[in-house]
């Protein structure tokens, strides 16, 4: 499959990650992979090396020119990967992790599930949050209906009516239980999707338009509160944990920064 390939079909996909999954290249070295979950739930991976063509500048967002992936089994509607950890939800809402090349099938069941270094989170059919600890899920208070684990040990994510909130490094890497107080911050704003990396956090909101909150720092996570728009349209944006910005518009078309 290629991306955006001027001899071949575009295909269609309505998510798309990048985070340090380290595989095989070609050339049998450990390199990052990316990948995406299509309309179809196929899932799909690729090394960095393939990648070719422009990508954005600083205030653009550019199609990739082709993007060489292969299939991998397995079916999943959304998916997640950061520190060489991969995680997924099904049609089902039943949630999988990769263990070397198998899908392990862990308990509960998720409408969407983050990894970073902030830990493994996610958020069910109801906008009920959970957090990862000691191998089982535990309820976070609060409702979120979009969760990313991908900052700086800090959590951000938008609600049901597209408010923003995040949570400090300190109260997300010290919950453990609903007697720990989850400390979520508002942000301004409106966003239906919202990500964060190493250099600042990015969302969209419901008309497409892109934002990026810059001056995010564990202990800051609400940043400089002045919301930068980021020319182009996208209809979901997530960030990787070296800082790259990918994203995917209503055309299913995929775009790095």
């Amino acid at each position: 499959m290629r991306v955006n390939d001027p001899g071949g079909k575009t295909p269609s996909l309505d998510y798309f990650w990048q985070f340090p999954l380290y595989g095989k290249g070609n050339n049998g070295n450990k390199q990052n992979m990316f990948g995406e979950a299509t309309l179809g739930d196929s899932i799909r991976v690729s090394p960095q090396g393939p990648l070719k063509g422009f990508f954005g500048g600083r205030n653009s967002l550019t199609s990739f020119a082709a993007l060489d992936c292969q299939q991998v089994d397995g079916r999943l509607k959304q998916i997640d990967v950061s520190l060489g950890q991969v995680f997924g939800v099904n049609s089902n809402d039943n949630i999988y992790t990769l263990y070397g090349s198998n899908w392990v099938q862990l308990p509960g069941a998720l409408k969407h599930v983050t990894v970073g270094p902030a830990g493994v989170w996610g958020v069910n059919k109801c906008n009920e949050i959970y957090k990862m600890v000691a191998g089982q899920w535990v309820n976070v208070p609060g409702l979120l209906k979009q969760i990313d684990a991908g900052g700086d040990e800090f959590v951000s994510g938008a609600n049901m009516v597209d408010s923003i909130y995040c949570m400090g490094r300190q109260a997300t890497m010290a919950f453990r239980n609903a007697q720990t107080s989850p400390a979520w911050e508002q942000l301004p704003g409106a966003l239906k999707y919202y990500s964060c990396g190493p250099n600042g956090c990015w969302g969209v909101n419901s008309a497409n338009q892109i934002f990026i909150m810059k001056g995010v720092t564990p202990t800051a996570c609400k940043g400089s509160q002045e919301w930068q728009n980021i020319p182009g349209s996208l209809a979901m944006i997530e960030v990787g944990t070296d800082g790259s910005v990918y994203g995917v518009n209503a055309d299913g078309n995929v775009y790095r920064r």
